[in-house]
Order: C-alpha cells, then structure tokens, then sequence
C-alpha cells in the first residue's frame, strides 16, 4: 500500500539565507577539493548518470518482499506496525540547476557570480543536498528494494514539468511515481507510504489550479490503482485486508482540486512529523527521544513519525573547511549512523511500535533504520 500524503513545504525551510550565505564562502574553500559526477541534463531518466556514478562501496539486501514475508504483521493495521523510510527521497540525482523565484534575489545573483568566477557552488550544494547514494542502489526503485516503505519526495513546478527540488532541480516527479507504481506492481504484499512536498517560493505564491492538476493527473495515473477510498477505517483495517483488496494506495493533499476532492485525497493530516533540524547529534537523539515519550503517550488519528537524520547547518558548513570535518551530508550523517542500533537496543524494552509508525533516515543501506525498525532489535 502507498500512502501518498502531499504537504506544503518552503524552500527556505531547508536552505535558509544564512546558511546558503555561509556555503557559498566555504565553496570558495572547498570546491577544488570535492569531487561529484554531474548527472547528464537529462531530467526524464538518470540512467546514463547511473553508469558513470560511483557505488559508495555500499551493497545492501534485496528486502524487495519483507511485509509479505513478515506473517506477524499481516493481522495489524497501519498504526500497529512501524515502516521504515527515506528522508527526501529523490535526492539521489541533482542537475546544475535552480529555480528561479525560489531563492532571494541575492543568492541567485551569488550563484552567477560564482559560475563567473569558476567557482563550481552547485558541486558543492550537491555534497550536502545529496540525501540518498547517487547511484541505482539510492533511486526511489532502490530505497524500495532495500526496505524502505516511506517515500518523501519534494516536487516543485520548474515551468515546464514537476521536479524533485532540493535547492537544485531533480528528476521528474512522475518518473519517481513510476518507479513506486511498478514497484506495487511486482510485488503485491507491500506497504508504502509516499509524502509529496510540494514546494513553494520564498513569497509563497502558490502554483496554479492548473499546474497543480497536472501533477494530480500522474498521480492518478499512476498511482490510482492501488488507492485506498478515502472513506476506509484505517483502525480497524489489516495489511492483510488492504493487500487482498489490492487498495494500497493512500493519497492526501492540502490542495484537493475540484474534481478529485473527496475521491482521491485523504485528510491532509494523515501523517504527524516530527524533525529536529540541527547538525547535532546529541541534539538530534535527545529530540528523538522525547519524540518517543510524546509517542508513547499518543492518542491522535495521525501516523507518527521519527525522523533518525542530521541537518546541516551554519556549523557544519563551517567547519567543513577544516580538516578531518565532514564535507557533504553523507559524511555528517556517518555519527548518526554509528549511534542508530546502540539507541535502538536503547529503548528495546518499548512495546512495539516503539519508533512511531513511521521511522525514516537519510542514506537508508547505511543508516541500519531497517534493523531497529523490526520488533525483535538485532543484537
């Protein structure tokens, strides 16, 4: 099952001025010292991009069937079960590209300036916007063959299509959608949960009626299949239920065109998430932890969400001039990723689902989210 849930999000909210402001200083620094495959211009399919890519050394198993596997949670309904995801999840593959509009005026100007200077700031907005392996293994295809269940995908309008936006612009959010639908195709006993963030500028005009409802008709086109009416009990229902229904398609939007309203999306409220947003992991746990008291303690109709991911900030990018500091997301996110199973075994006497109903990193084959999120923690 998909739970497409759609959001307002702001740009800004991860990239704010200062901290784009201190990026571009240490570009200047570090951009001769980093180095990244640029994906071909090519915003349809990434597979060329795929080919020249490095693999980070990193493998991971093909969990492709796990729910269907997992007998245990065939009887359970969605708020009885915890799924593991990825935390902007098609930012696997950035263009050099921005969206105008999207930024100040100022950082726009910034980043002309830098191309006049051959300074490669894109480059360097990729080391820290990258939140997934730049490669198959860490495309929306990939994260679910490794397990993940939840799908968070950042759509903005570049004026011509719907683009995943991570500050640079991405792959088309129908592309994405397609590897979810086909994903669903194949194998019929899953669970998936997919957030579109539909992103707007600093002054937040909103797209129009129109341009929204384009990215409504690959939804439906795509995802529509699977689709859970909106009028089910998700209480009462079971995994097992939805799968022999073959409804496994929960859709919410914030927007709801006339004409879909009431057909297609669900309740934009349907998922409660929770964010510590800092590059600290000591501060990051401590939130995550009281995360888990509010949890334990949680009454409401919304799936919770814990969020297992470092955010960079005016310190790391800082510091990432220096030596032996972290230079891209991957690199900051390493100390969380050591710390996830001893947190984990942690809180293991929890009843289960003891990490909410919905637990996500980035880099999800490096993270161990997926052990944790099982109710017998691997020792």
């Amino acid at each position: 099952m998909i739970a497409c849930h759609l959001i307002k999000s702001s740009a800004m909210d991860a990239y704010r001025p200062v901290q784009l402001a201190l990026l571009f200083s240490a570009s200047l620094l570090i951009a001769p010292f980093v180095a990244l495959p640029i994906p071909p211009q090519d915003h349809n399919h990434a597979a060329a991009f795929y080919r020249s890519a490095p693999l980070m050394n990193i493998t991971c198993p093909d969990r492709s069937q796990w729910m269907h596997d997992a007998a245990w949670i065939h009887n359970r309904s969605l708020y009885e079960i915890t799924l593991p995801g990825t935390h902007d999840s098609g930012a696997y593959a950035l263009y050099d590209s921005y969206l105008r509009g999207f930024t100040a005026d100022w950082i726009e100007d910034a980043m002309e300036l830098a191309q006049l200077l051959h300074v490669d700031l894109y480059h360097v907005v990729k080391m820290w916007a990258l939140a997934q392996a730049p490669s198959p293994l860490g495309s929306v295809a990939g994260q679910l063959r490794a397990g993940a269940r939840y799908i968070d995908l950042r759509c903005s309008w570049n004026g011509t299509a719907w683009v995943t936006f991570h500050f640079e612009q991405g792959v088309e959010c129908k592309v994405l959608m397609r590897d979810v639908s086909q994903f669903l195709s194949a194998h019929a006993g899953e669970i998936v949960y997919v957030e579109f963030g539909v992103e707007s500028s600093p002054d937040h005009e909103e797209p129009g009626q129109s341009v929204m409802k384009l990215l409504y008709d690959d939804i439906h086109a795509l995802l529509m299949p699977f689709h859970i009416p909106t009028d089910s009990d998700l209480y009462s229902l079971t995994v097992a239920q939805l799968v022999a229904a073959n409804t496994r398609c929960l859709i919410a939007s914030p927007h709801r065109p006339v004409g879909y309203e009431g057909s297609i999306f669900h309740a934009n409220a349907i998922i409660h998430n929770t964010y510590a947003n800092s590059d600290e992991l000591e501060f990051m746990i401590a939130f995550n932890q009281r995360q888990l008291e509010e949890f334990r303690k949680w009454k409401g109709k919304q799936l919770f969400k814990i969020s297992w991911t470092l955010t960079p900030g005016p310190r790391s990018l800082l510091e990432s001039v220096l030596p032996g500091k972290p230079r891209s997301l991957n690199e900051l996110s390493q100390s969380a990723f050591r710390e996830t199973m001893s947190w984990a075994r942690a809180n293991a006497a929890e009843k289960y689902p003891r990490f909410g109903q919905i637990f996500i990193s980035d880099f999800i084959c490096e993270s161990s989210l997926f052990e944790a999120s099982l109710p017998h923690i691997i020792e």
